[in-house]
């Protein structure tokens, strides 16, 4: 088998490389990035406010304090980090 004849083989399978149509306008191409934009940004859980980010931090402290606070977290029914926050700010604000 030549290499024409492969090609024209070969040929049979492959799908057509030419793209009908005609190109998009200026006005059609902005419009298209914008809607794809919109349900990019619609997906997955929504963005937080930056004053709502926190960072994790690894604190040491004795055995009795953190049964402390998990007592008075678990009286007040929040986490043990709502209440450590809670203390930080009523430090700083003094």
């Amino acid at each position: 088998m030549t290499q024409e004849q492969f090609d024209a083989e070969a040929a049979r399978y492959e799908p057509p490389r030419k793209v009908q149509g005609k190109p998009l306008t200026d006005a059609q191409w902005s419009t298209m990035k914008q809607t794809a934009s919109t349900i990019r940004r619609r997906r997955g859980r929504p963005v937080k406010p930056i004053e709502d980010h926190v960072a994790r931090v690894l604190v040491s402290m004795p055995r009795d304090l953190l049964a402390a606070i998990d007592a008075a977290a678990t009286s007040e029914d929040v986490s043990r980090a709502a209440i450590i926050a809670k203390g930080m700010r009523l430090l700083l604000n003094q």
